[in-house]
Order: C-alpha cells, then structure tokens, then sequence
C-alpha cells in the first residue's frame, strides 16, 4: 500500500515540471466587442499580451453557431516600445479546440507576422481558442506585445 502511494507521488513529481514549463506567463487581457452574441451575429473579441522567449499564450473562446473564424495578428511590438518593431519577426498565430485546458488540433501558422490571419470553420456551436507562442524561438528578451483579433460566429 504504502508502495502504490510512492508509486502515484513520483508520478506526479515528475510530470509537475513538464505542466509548468508549458505554462503561459504575465497576465493577458481578453476584451470582446459584443457581450451576448446571437445566431447570425459575428463576435469580435481582442486578446492582448507580452510573448516572451520560448513563450505561449491560449485564449478560449466560443461560437454559437457554426461560420467563419478569423484570428489576425493585429500587432506585434517590441518592449520597450522605443525598440523600433521587427517587421520580419516570426511567431506561431493557432486557431484550434478548447479542450477545456489547452488549444489542440488546429490550423497553424509557425511564421506568422503582423497582419497574418488564420481563417478556420466552425461547424457548429463549440468552444474553441487562439493561441500565440514564440515558433522559433527568436523573440526578443524584452519580450513582444500582441494583439489578436478573432471574428467568430
């Protein structure tokens, strides 16, 4: 008994660093231009950050119906913002699942710039989210803000 219990600890021991080093860091904001949306009417929602080095961020959101999503990298910035921007940094934009934890299976776009808009379907009512992460690992040490801008059914 006492076995089985090491057992499960060390499980959970082990897996404690790999969950916490896939963990989104800051605090994001989410902004949504309509409250409660109804069938036919699109809903545009704004999720904004920092991306650091190596970084990730997933943000949730849902549809009522089936349609269109469209995300779009509507800014990418350097901190502080008296860096002048790289227009040809490259991140990962992901338009994918909520499984109520993660954003998985999806469409990515590991070379995504300012202006990239990833167009996905829905077909029908769900959750879903948008993920933004650093795909080449090339952000700079400061870190860069972002805006998304996802137009959902």
């Amino acid at each position: 008994m006492c076995r089985r219990l090491r057992c499960k600890l060390l499980v959970i021991l082990l897996a404690l660093p790999a969950a916490t080093a896939c963990s989104d860091s800051g605090a994001p904001s989410t902004t949504s231009s309509v409250t409660s949306p109804t069938s036919g009417v699109n809903v545009v929602e704004n999720f904004t950050g920092t991306l650091t080095l190596n970084g990730g961020w997933s943000f949730p959101f849902s549809t009522v119906t089936s349609g269109s999503i469209a995300a779009e990298l509507k800014s990418l910035d350097t901190v502080p913002p008296t860096v002048p921007p790289d227009p040809t940094l490259k991140v990962g934009l992901w338009v994918g699942v909520w499984d109520g934890a993660r954003c998985s299976s999806g469409i990515a776009d590991d070379n995504a710039v300012k202006g990239t808009v990833i167009n996905a379907f829905a077909i029908s009512q769900g959750n879903f989210c948008v993920r933004i992460y650093d795909s080449k690992g090339n952000v700079p040490a400061g870190g860069e803000t972002f805006q998304i801008e996802v137009t959902h059914p």
